[in-house]
């Protein structure tokens, strides 16, 4: 059927091109939506036939015209809020690179993210991780778990996301453009002080995230008074389309999914649409499986085991491999008699019943760190990359083996502490870690860190620094090797091998060998630990 202004073709077709043309002059091609000569719609109409006609249909094209040419023009009602049409082509170059690099951190050094925010801020990013990662992605992938609060005052809910946070490593990505939205404030506070009572609050400022408003409001004038990351709600992106800028984005690449991954193609190119999402999936879905390992000989049967690196061991994988990508580690071994330092311990061991307890050569050496490292402002320090934070006491992380690898609780203050009440804070720490039992907060805030491998055959080695520390001091197994005595003759003495591995961005060779030179001093004249 012809009309005067259109030919509609829907005879052979459930799909229509509408085609402007001229009665006198026939078909003639019109101006279109977003630049081309041709304006199409896509339309199913199979189940409209019966109840719209095509005169109808003809009639409405002026109207999608004209609303088509104030939203091209934006200069129709609503016009501030037109930033959606091109976002994901004209977006900030800079804020996205950051976006990236903070979603990386908190994969890194988080087990939960936190999302507080309400309506688009709310529903935006969970529905996107919901369609790409599945509605169970926290219970069926490693990384981090993502939980959405801030969208009621529901007391339950939040306490339930609580109890998801508590004795674990988590972040706060925190959204909203004024900062006062009731729901969201209030999830908010309570997220921060749980936070702060985990993990300090020098370190919780490092793990909040605030996406507001660019330049005012109390969000954002909090962020920049604590130091937090901010990132931008635009001023002219409505709720729902706001997924796409950063209220939307962190969240979405924590959950893993790559955000330059999802390509617009809709009409010019600068629209995300339907096909974009599903041709994203099908990549992922069809992405090749790494192939199992080949079996070591010809012929023979392998038998594969396959453990999956989640949880306590996947992070510290991750933590090992980032410490390495961002230090520069160097690391210097000493040799020392340590004949007295053992004969001390063995003196105290005798008298176990009397100090109710039984000291350790570990003891000993804590210890001994406490009272070098507090010396030494540079190595008991942590480095961000940008700055360096000093410590006036040492906070000494101390690793011990558990079945998911070595954890490293942190036994504060250790430079005031004596020797037994060292000895029962590290039984303490050391018992509830194989139990996992230990809150996240005892598992952080480490100045300086210890790794003693002398109960195995390791005489030296080369640790890795547990960031953001600036060192780590490790002790091999004592050995019986022959010795030059004080009086000239040869004898055979204890001899152990200390190992430094220090962040050189920090500290320099002739720092290292001041501390070298305590280390010995210490070493052999232990007496001198206890005064």
């Amino acid at each position: 059927m012809k009309s005067k202004d259109f030919d509609l073709d829907f005879a052979r077709r459930e799909r229509y091109t509408y085609t402007k043309t001229s009665s006198s002059q026939g078909k003639v091609p019109g101006k279109s939506f977003g630049g081309s000569n041709t304006m199409s719609v896509a339309l199913n109409t199979k189940h409209l036939s019966g109840f719209i006609s095509e005169e109808e249909y003809a009639a409405i094209y002026p109207q999608v015209e004209a609303a088509h040419k104030q939203l091209e023009a934006k200069n129709g009602p609503g016009s501030d809020f037109l930033g959606w049409m091109y976002l994901p082509r004209d977006y900030d170059k800079e804020e996205f690179a950051r976006i990236k690099a903070a979603a990386k951190k908190i994969r890194e050094d988080s087990d939960v993210l936190v999302v507080a925010g309400i309506g688009g801020s709310y529903l935006g990013a969970r529905a996107v991780v919901e369609a790409v990662k599945g509605q169970f992605h926290n219970e069926l992938e490693g990384g981090p778990k993502i939980y959405f609060c801030g969208n009621s005052i529901s007391p339950t809910y939040l306490n339930n996301i609580l109890d998801l946070c508590k004795g674990k490593r988590f972040s706060i990505n925190v959204i909203s453009k004024s900062g006062t939205t009731t729901e969201t404030s209030l999830a908010f506070r309570v997220l921060r002080e749980l936070l702060e009572k985990e993990m300090g609050v020098e370190e919780a400022n490092k793990r909040i995230y605030a996406t507001t408003d660019r330049a005012k409001g109390t969000l954002k004038q909090l962020a920049d008074a604590q130091g937090w990351p901010t990132f931008v709600v635009p001023d002219d992106v409505g709720g729902r389309y706001s997924v796409l800028s950063a209220v939307g984005l962190l969240p979405i690449a924590v959950a893993g999914i790559d955000i330059r991954a999802v390509s617009p193609s809709g009409g010019d190119g600068t629209r995300i649409i339907a096909r974009d999402i599903t041709a994203y999936l099908e990549a992922q879905k069809n992405a090749p499986a790494p192939a199992p390992a080949a079996a070591a000989s010809a012929g023979l049967e392998d038998e594969i085991t396959e453990i999956p690196w989640v949880g306590v061991k996947k992070t510290i994988a991750r933590n090992m491999m980032n410490s390495l990508q961002t230090m520069a580690q160097n690391t210097c071994t000493l040799e020392v008699d340590c004949t007295d330092l053992l004969a001390l311990r063995e003196k105290y061991v005798a008298d176990q019943e009397m100090l109710g307890c039984k000291i350790t050569v570990n003891d000993l050496l804590c210890k001994m760190l406490g009272k070098v490292v507090a010396k030494h402002p540079l190595a008991n320090a942590t480095f961000d990359g940008k700055t360096l934070y000093t410590h006036k006491h040492v906070h000494l992380s101390v690793a011990v083996a558990t079945e998911d690898g070595l954890m490293v609780p942190v036994v504060r203050n250790i430079d005031t502490l004596s020797l037994t009440e060292i000895n029962a804070k590290i039984k303490d720490l050391a018992q509830r870690a194989k139990e996992k039992k230990l809150d996240g907060s005892e598992m952080t805030g480490g100045t300086f860190s210890i790794t003693n491998v002398g109960m195995f055959p390791i005489d030296y080695g080369t640790p890795v620094i547990n960031p953001p520390q600036t060192c780590i001091c490790g002790f091999g197994r004592p050995k019986l090797k022959p010795a030059i005595l004080p009086d000239g003759t040869v004898g055979a003495r204890m001899m152990m091998n200390v190992f430094l591995t220090f962040d050189h961005q920090v500290i320099d060779g002739l720092e290292c060998g001041r501390i070298f030179k305590d280390l010995e001093y210490y070493i052999l004249h232990p007496e001198m630990i206890l005064a």
